[in-house]
């Protein structure tokens, strides 16, 4: 599944680019009967001239959607964040420390829906821009899909630098 090719050869001049299948996964027969369902997945390139392979036994979408509220260390990295609670925290009407406690938290639920988002269903995404540019006929010959790739891959390592934090 994912991009015809696993590798991005250079750019050389007066010459078109070169993109080949190299990268494989390998599995006896044993092991595809007792695994009948797995997939390699090609993921897309993001630093690197070769594409990640994923060997993925069953796709699931199992969220527990119950869990507790949680301060992320990743939302300081947030332009917003500060003013934000700021503003929160001097906003309570009353001198209760739980409920002015409680009303933090359920604004910072909204805020963290609403302007930071899930940096999962962001990195989800900018991998499938990148996956769609990489499997473009014109990929490798278009410098403003090159560019593009470029830009997606700086949005990519941001949000990598706050997934790095979230699970710190």
């Amino acid at each position: 599944m994912g991009s015809r090719f696993t590798w991005k050869g250079p750019l050389w001049n007066g010459y078109d680019r070169v993109f080949k299948r190299l990268d494989r996964a390998l599995a006896n027969p044993a092991w595809r009967l007792t695994h009948h369902e797995a997939v390699v997945k090609v993921l897309p390139r993001t630093n690197f001239d070769h594409h990640p392979l994923l060997i993925m036994e069953k796709v699931s979408n199992t969220l527990n959607r119950n869990r507790p509220f949680r301060f992320e260390c990743m939302w300081t990295y947030h332009p917003e964040f500060e003013p934000f609670l700021q503003q929160q925290w001097n906003n309570n009407e009353n001198n209760n420390l739980l409920s002015t406690l409680d009303k933090v938290r359920r604004d910072m639920h909204i805020w963290n829906r609403d302007t930071f988002g899930n940096i999962f269903k962001i990195k989800r995404r900018i991998m499938n821009r990148l996956a769609g540019i990489q499997r473009s006929n014109s990929y490798g010959q278009n410098p403003f899909l090159d560019q593009l790739e470029a830009s997606f891959n700086k949005d990519l390592n941001d949000i990598l630098d706050k997934e790095k934090t979230f699970w710190l």
